[in-house]
């Protein structure tokens, strides 16, 4: 991808030198809209912890379960998704150097799903058991505000860009527990229990900074055709944790001689999860100035 940036940019540059003997104006307010393409990467981290249940129920005490334990998440995942758009900003000229200010935003983007089953070993009371733990993540929109530096060469604008960035992210947490029927490292025959699946979602925003390069090659009096780079990074947000629902619903349990409660937590739950973002995109611009 960054071969067919370099590549883009060339041939918008290339025709300036033919047409350096005069300078196109690019003061005033402009807006226009993009398309193009976003590499987005996403790393997420959470701890989550499992309350190993046996499936043996005891009267007057419910269903056992043995102290805990917990197991770590950590995923990364790259999506490459389309991006379309409108922007607005306006440029002040100098000679040939050209300095401005614009904002964007872009529509529902990106979307992936991490996910990981690690193995619970046994005890003296439960089987060995397993967790798969998903998440799920999708951007609603993301927005930015640049300041922009450039140089006007014929009738070709080059220029840097830089500013802050925000994008709106849902996450869904989701854990699932399941011990098969066996029987344990002590002795003990259990049937099998579950799968228990507990879920969780919240959506925020993260904001961060962008930085990035353009150019720009005048087609019209009024009307410019552009390409425009960028790097952002949105930074790390935490995200709710499970569990909120818990399917099926468990009656009973109990620990240490207690009497028997609902379960309640569910056997797995997670911890926040930790949400980092960070994407390279390429959009092709049509600008009307006014």
């Amino acid at each position: 991808m960054r071969y067919c940036w370099i590549s883009a940019f060339g041939l918008l540059v290339a025709p300036s030198a033919a047409g350096a003997q005069g300078v196109d104006n690019w003061s005033g307010v402009y807006a226009g809209a993009d398309v193009g393409g976003v590499s987005a990467r996403v790393r997420a981290v959470s701890t989550v912890n499992v309350q190993q249940v046996t499936n043996i129920f005891i009267t007057g005490r419910g269903i056992v379960v043995v102290p805990g334990t917990s197991t770590s998440f950590d995923r990364r995942s790259t999506s490459t998704n389309v991006l379309y758009g409108g922007t607005v900003g306006f440029l002040a000229q100098s000679g040939n150097w050209v300095f401005g200010l614009e904002g964007d935003g872009h529509g529902s983007r990106s979307s992936g799903s991490l996910t990981s089953t690690a193995s619970i070993p046994g005890t003296i009371l439960s089987p060995a058991s397993t967790v798969t733990s998903t998440r799920d993540y999708r951007t609603r929109y993301d927005w930015s505000l640049r300041a922009r530096t450039g140089i006007a060469l014929g009738h070709t604008l080059l220029y840097v860009a830089g500013g802050v960035t925000g994008t709106k992210v849902r996450v869904r947490s989701v854990d699932t527990y399941t011990l098969p029927a066996g029987t344990s490292p002590g002795g003990v025959a259990a049937p099998a229990l579950g799968p228990i699946v507990t879920t969780a979602s919240q959506a925020r925003t993260m904001t961060g900074w962008t930085a990035g390069i353009g150019a720009e090659r005048r087609i019209a009096s009024h009307a410019s055709i552009g390409l425009d780079a960028r790097y952002d990074n949105y930074g790390s947000k935490d995200f709710a944790g499970s569990p909120t629902t818990t399917s099926p619903p468990l009656l009973n349990y109990g620990n240490n001689g207690a009497a028997g409660t609902p379960l309640n937590p569910s056997p797995v739950a997670s911890s926040t999860t930790r949400i980092s973002l960070t994407d390279l995109r390429l959009s092709l611009r049509l600008l009307f100035r006014f």
